[in-house]
């Protein structure tokens, strides 16, 4: 077994602890993007603190704006190749100090503010494989803990931003666990192993719902999982890769969870 696309990019992880302004975190997220390796992994900044992915073999990308709006609030807006702007979300830190977590790699991004209820946002291009990557022009997602005027909105792992039949919108897009009533089941095994599985998304197309992809450098997890904790997944035959819960809340308590490529 050879290590699927989506987990085949590189990565990078930074943990900053202490954080009191928001501006620290856009310079550790411009080290990050900009030092990617090997260099032709590295992103670049087309103007101030816009921040452009690496453009793939079939010219795919996204750009992250990121805005200091004060000391405390970060603004994370997300767009595809044609400028259309998926999402505009915004992640607070505390004003003592916050751990913030940057998840990184050529076709993702994601900044994690670790308060008490830990704040998340990011976007990235989504994996068609074994598809063509521009079998369908729907590839970009992101999601945000806070809307763009600070409230806490749409915050929970099922809900993503993504084009639904042209233009941008939330919903409850993570392709989870259902049962025949349409309940969550847990990503156990019969011996209680956990289970990790690719995090896809779906969106209407033409009217109709279609799975659009899968996340680079994320699985999806058991919800019994505690947020920040990291845990080791074989991802072929010779390889083990380290994800780290994503500190998004859960919508129902048997939600999955999102896992993050640290190592």
């Amino acid at each position: 077994m050879t290590v699927p696309t989506f987990l085949g990019t590189t990565f990078r992880y930074k943990s900053t602890a202490g954080v009191t302004d928001v501006a620290t975190i856009i310079t550790t997220f411009r080290d990050e993007v900009l030092n990617q390796l090997p260099v032709g992994s590295r992103w670049t900044e087309p103007s101030a603190d816009l921040f452009k992915s690496v453009v793939d073999a079939d010219g795919r990308f996204f750009d992250v704006l990121l805005t200091r709006v004060d000391v405390d609030t970060l603004e994370i807006r997300v767009r595809n190749p044609s400028a259309v702007t998926i999402a505009t979300r915004r992640v607070d830190i505390d004003g003592a100090g916050t751990e913030v977590r940057i998840y990184s790699g050529p076709y993702h991004a994601d900044i994690e503010s670790v308060r008490a209820t830990p704040e998340s946002a990011g976007g990235g291009l989504m994996d068609l494989s074994p598809e063509s990557q521009i079998s369908h022009s729907n590839y970009v997602y992101a999601y945000g803990y806070r809307d763009n005027a600070g409230a806490i909105a749409n915050q929970t792992n099922r809900s993503w931003f993504i084009l639904d039949n042209g233009v941008a919108a939330v919903f409850t897009r993570l392709i989870g666990q259902l049962d025949a009533s349409g309940i969550a089941q847990p990503l156990r095994s019969g011996n209680g192993a956990n289970i990790f599985r690719p995090a896809e998304l779906f969106a209407a197309m033409s009217g109709a719902n279609r799975i659009v992809g899968r996340m680079f450098q994320r699985y999806m997890c058991d919800s019994g999982l505690a947020l920040g904790t990291e845990h080791v997944v074989p991802i072929d035959d010779a390889t083990t890769a380290t994800f780290k819960v994503l500190g998004r809340p859960d919508a129902n308590a048997a939600d999955a969870r999102i896992a993050v490529r640290k190592a």
